[in-house]
């Protein structure tokens, strides 16, 4: 299912929102993902060191409770 998104974006913007149109309509019908396979490796490193900074805040904050 395509989805127009208007704009002029960089390529790594476009596999960005590739990956987040992806995971939302996955998530719609009731998918559970595991695996999110794409060649840009610039996108997969940004979303490892996003997850890994949300890992560490929310430890951080369960030690203080």
């Amino acid at each position: 299912m395509a989805k127009t998104i208007s704009g002029n974006f960089s390529s790594f913007m476009a596999e960005c929102f590739a990956v987040r149109e992806g995971l939302k309509f996955a998530a719609e019908v009731g998918l559970n993902v595991s695996v999110v396979q794409t060649d840009a490796r610039n996108v997969v490193e940004s979303i490892t060191q996003r997850i890994d900074i949300g890992l560490k805040r929310r430890l951080a904050a369960s030690k203080t409770l």
